[in-house]
């Protein structure tokens, strides 16, 4: 019971982490025309190009979703 409440929680951090940090990928590759800019807008809030960060963002939300089946996996057999 513990660890399906924990295993919840933090899918849902990694979630919210993982759509935030795609959301400032996007914005910078699609909504910065200036290239100088999107380079120091990157530097600062992504630590590394667009594109890593959106790969990265990416696999983090996938397995933010893969906890959340296991997760419902688990509720589901405690309930038996």
């Amino acid at each position: 019971m513990f660890f399906t409440r924990l295993g919840t929680v933090a899918a849902w951090i990694a979630l919210i982490m993982a759509a935030s940090r795609t959301g400032i990928a996007l914005y910078i590759i699609f909504g910065i025309s200036n290239a100088e800019e999107a380079r120091a807008w990157a530097a600062r809030y992504l630590g590394q190009s667009p594109a890593q960060a959106l790969d990265q963002a990416l696999i983090v939300a996938a397995c933010a979703i893969a906890l959340g089946v296991l997760v419902e996996i688990s509720r589901a057999l405690r309930q038996q």
